[in-house]
């Protein structure tokens, strides 16, 4: 198969709005939406922003695919803080709609220019806009980290899974091989639960990971 087979060009620009320029966002398709949903980043300026954005794409005259963007609002008045370098995953359940799962991040820096990494989790729903700060019934989470990966691993029998794997901790090292990867178990009844390695804890009790 060769890469033209693969990829389509976009011509012209996208009509109406578009969201700022950033890197280190997050982007996630969602197969009931019908759209491409983005958040975070960092903007020029070194500037953490929080936006939400959904894009869908229709055909001009000539048949060519034109993304359509539109802000997302949240409708709780408080969402994720502005971070970027974060991890994302799509939980899509059916007649649930879709819902983004965010943990972690970079936000802001110290004056020294240090990155402020995060260990948070929320969850936004993608239709309503609701968006709120998913805290677990048990376990701990991972410890703040950022530039990891984020995917959601669907257990019909017991639920889903959130995965979180790898990443760099605040002090700019990589994530040891024994706390690369954490588990989040998401029950249908909106239950929730931290599974981490025997060793990732024992190093969160010993404070080893927050040089």
């Amino acid at each position: 198969m060769q890469a033209e087979d693969l990829w389509e060009e976009l011509h012209g620009p996208p009509s109406g709005w578009v969201p700022r320029a950033c890197e280190g966002h997050c982007c996630v398709f969602s197969a009931s939406l019908g759209a491409i949903v983005t958040f975070g980043g960092l903007a020029p300026g070194a500037r953490h922003v929080q936006d939400f954005a959904i894009c869908r794409f229709h055909e001009d005259a000539g048949e060519n695919l034109v993304p359509e963007w539109k802000p997302l609002q949240i409708m709780s008045g408080r969402g994720p803080q502005s971070r970027c370098h974060h991890g994302a995953a799509l939980l899509e359940r059916s007649g649930q709609g879709a819902q983004l799962l965010i943990f972690g991040g970079e936000t802001a820096r110290y004056p020294d220019g240090r990155p402020i990494a995060l260990n948070d989790t929320w969850t936004v729903d993608l239709t309503t806009g609701e968006a709120a700060p998913l805290i677990p019934d048990t376990g701990l989470p991972p410890c703040p980290r950022m530039r990891h990966t984020c995917v959601v691993v669907a257990m019909p029998a017991q639920g889903d899974t959130l995965l979180v794997i790898g990443g760099r901790l605040q002090n700019g090292d990589f994530v040891e091989a024994d706390d690369s990867l954490h588990m989040l178990h998401l029950d249908a009844k909106g239950g929730s639960s931290w599974q981490n390695s025997d060793k990732a804890l024992a190093k969160r009790h010993l404070g080893g990971l927050h040089d």
